[in-house]
């Protein structure tokens, strides 16, 4: 199936992720903890975006009560939370609610007769949304940057893991061959050590981006910074957006739009507007603050079918 196009992934965040961080932090208690469940849950869906429903609400509820509950399956305690949690906040039947704790629908219903005690299920219900307004929300545009790193981190573990898997059934062929069948060792050896990840060095010749040539050394403000990292966007997708770990010195931006391109393009950092120029050039001028993650969103008002956007991404000077 076509992967969806990532705007769709943001505007489930941006849309659903406060509610579902009050469903984490229901379920643990801590809204640290909360918070790194429901990235953890957010890249995971990502990851498996082309294959989920219209509505991917559910599959991240349900990797938030696995995580919450499963560690932790000889404490009641846990189980009883995740009862109370799904049943009275997000109104859950008791069948679908024993579905993702892992019980029967006659353990949910004593569970919640048991949580639920002299209380109404109004009052309880009420008490449960007031404990979980008192969690901070951190930026869309933050938790965003953590989801991206995260659906990177699991990308190059399969990768490595895929290489690693090759490498070892190549190996176990060629010991085939060689001693015979019935001879290759059974010994699981050393465990492999795994490439670091790539550190995306600065390159001396920078790749074509969008069908422009990008300056390997982009002056702004007195200050040369270097060329790090290009992006670009899917054909005709009209909307590029990247997202940027925090830096401890400041970034500038460059964007491409081809000159078959009409209208004009959109440049937007964390939410916010900071240019609209002309399509059809190559247009740089935005420095990034340091210190903090940032969004940076490149789109076409009049988007095309056969073209891409990019963006150049330049960092301070390395001494």
């Amino acid at each position: 199936m076509p992967r969806r196009p990532v705007s769709d992934v943001d505007d489930f965040v941006a849309v659903c992720s406060a509610r579902l961080l009050r469903t984490a932090y229901l379920l643990t208690g801590d809204a640290d903890v909360a918070e790194r469940l429901l990235q953890g849950a957010l890249a995971k869906a990502s990851y498996a975006w082309h294959r989920l429903e219209t509505q991917p609400e559910p599959f991240v509820r349900a990797v938030l009560v696995r995580k919450a509950v499963a560690p932790r399956r000889s404490r009641p305690a846990r189980r009883r939370r995740a009862v109370v949690v799904l049943r009275y906040v997000e109104n859950l039947s008791e069948e679908e609610t024993a579905d993702l704790v892992g019980c029967s629908a006659g353990t949910v219903r004593r569970e919640a007769a048991r949580e639920l005690g002299d209380l109404g299920v109004d009052e309880l219900r009420r008490r449960l949304v007031e404990a979980a307004e008192e969690v901070e929300q951190i930026p869309v545009h933050a938790r965003l940057a953590g989801v991206d790193d995260l659906v990177r981190g699991i990308r190059r573990r399969r990768r490595a893991w895929t290489a690693v898997a090759g490498a070892g059934a190549c190996a176990a062929a060629v010991a085939a061959m060689v001693l015979g069948p019935g001879l290759v060792s059974r010994s699981a050896g050393p465990r492999p050590v795994l490439p670091p990840p790539d550190p995306s060095p600065v390159l001396e010749a920078p790749p074509s981006l969008a069908g422009y040539q990008p300056r390997p050394v982009l002056r702004l403000d007195g200050v040369d910074y270097q060329y790090y990292r290009g992006h670009e966007s899917l054909p005709g997708s009209g909307r590029l957006r990247v997202a940027l770990p925090a830096s401890r010195q400041p970034q500038a931006l460059a964007w491409v739009s081809p000159v078959a391109l009409d209208g004009q393009i959109v440049l937007s950092v964390d939410g916010d507007v900071v240019r609209r120029d002309p399509a059809g050039a190559f247009d740089f001028g935005v420095v990034l603050s340091p210190a903090r993650p940032h969004v940076v969103v490149v789109r076409a008002t009049r988007p095309d079918v056969s073209v891409r956007l990019g963006l150049a991404v330049y960092r301070w000077p390395q001494p």
